[in-house]
């Protein structure tokens, strides 16, 4: 094997060595996993809380959208007591 001798055992690139030894298996480790989990137990109800009280500020947001024009036609229909009426309108 001429030519060859300081590559003799070193291993393919892009291959990690460990507890599998040369064979070089793709994959995560348990650690990694669980790690992903916590991570996830913990980001998991914090999202859900955060968007679910975005959906209440939406549907508290239309309400009063809808209500202060719903008000102001309320108060042209009806004059409040005590005012004086505007020309053109009837009492």
């Amino acid at each position: 094997m001429t030519g060859y001798a300081g590559t003799r055992g070193a291993g393919r690139l892009g291959q990690r060595k460990g507890a599998g030894g040369s064979r070089g298996r793709a994959g995560f480790s348990l650690l990694e996993v669980l790690v992903a989990l916590a991570i996830l137990a913990i980001a998991l109800p914090i999202l859900l809380r955060t968007v679910g009280r975005s959906l209440s500020l939406a549907a508290e947001a239309r309400f009063l959208a809808t209500a202060a024009p719903l008000a102001q036609e309320r108060l042209r229909e009806r004059p409040l007591p005590g005012r004086p009426l505007a020309e053109g309108e009837e009492g």
